[in-house]
């Protein structure tokens, strides 16, 4: 993969034996026509091969910024050989990154609404809208009636017995 347009792998270096068992899918690659297309395609990355008996087989992956990844291949057939040297010509260079939380999965619907094609360049309609204007003298007017319906009303009267239970009672003596 490219970063404004320059590659970010530098250099992928292949090492493989040439009798052990886990190397059989490497040396089948390298046997095919598959490994050729590989390289005519990434011919910006530098591709080398390293006989090394007695050990399993691996990628290492050299990027510009001075990230290197090693990719194990031990036990893997050609398919799955050619998938991960291809993945390793598109890699970027840089660890994942490692986001705060898991990803929610939910059946519930979004409050904010579901996403549809095009909604981010749509005209601003709440903006647009036409909402009517009162003249000042209509409002004036109903300030005026408010603070006349607020002198107006009063707190209800309490009942009766509250008057008798609040009323200071003399006792006279019998």
């Amino acid at each position: 993969m490219s970063n404004r347009g320059i590659s970010r792998v530098k250099a992928i270096t292949l090492q493989f034996c040439d009798f052990g068992a886990s190397s059989h899918g490497v040396r089948d690659l390298l046997k095919s026509d598959k490994i050729y297309n590989i390289v005519n395609t990434n011919k910006n990355i530098n591709f080398n091969l390293k006989l090394q008996r007695g050990s399993h087989p691996y990628l290492q992956v050299d990027f510009l910024n001075g990230y290197s990844k090693s990719v194990p291949l031990r036990q893997d057939d050609i398919k799955e050989t050619e998938r991960k040297l291809t993945t390793a010509c598109n890699e970027i260079g840089k660890r994942a990154i490692k986001h705060n939380g898991f990803r929610v999965i939910s059946f519930n619907k979004s409050i904010q609404g579901t996403w549809k094609p095009g909604m981010f360049n749509s005209k601003p309609y709440h903006l647009m809208q036409h909402f009517p204007q009162f003249p000042s003298i209509q409002i004036e007017e109903m300030a005026k009636a408010k603070q006349i319906i607020r002198k107006d009303a009063r707190m209800p009267k309490p009942h009766p017995s509250k008057n008798l239970l609040r009323s200071k009672h003399e006792f006279r003596e019998l």
